[in-house]
């Protein structure tokens, strides 16, 4: 409420997501009202982000993958983590989501994902695609 008389609308839509998150933490593990509970404040932190600028728009970004990981949503974690310039984690969340082909890009386009991690997730895409028979 003050940020809305101060005229802060995003800081205003930031301090939700945070009390959206902690409203998240206090249901029980495991439970799909805890995963709908980080989704909708994953989503207010990537709504918060897609408006800030510099510092705290990759701060929003960053919080808004951390929801989706709670939420067990690991392409839209993979996807902000990106949009927040954390490459590693978005190969990483990447391939945990099984988008192989999502985290090879991610690799391959050469913006600092940390190489043991990028070898790491090259032998198992390496592994995967000869398993399924799509290794050209």
């Amino acid at each position: 409420m003050c940020f809305d008389r101060a005229g802060l609308p995003l800081e205003r839509d930031i301090s939700h997501g945070y009390h959206l998150r902690q409203d998240a933490r206090l249901l029980e593990r495991g439970s799909k009202q805890r995963q709908t509970a980080f989704l909708s404040a994953a989503d207010a932190f990537l709504a918060c982000g897609s408006k800030a600028r510099d510092l705290q728009k990759t701060r929003c970004f960053n919080r808004a993958a951390e929801c989706y990981v709670e939420a067990k949503d690991l392409i839209q974690a993979s996807d902000a983590y990106y949009q927040a310039e954390e490459w590693t984690m978005a190969a990483r969340y990447a391939r945990l989501a099984g988008k192989f082909d999502r985290a090879v890009e991610i690799i391959r386009e050469e913006r600092g994902v940390d190489p043991s991690t990028a070898n790491s997730i090259i032998q198992v895409c390496k592994v995967v695609y000869v398993q399924t028979k799509e290794i050209e």
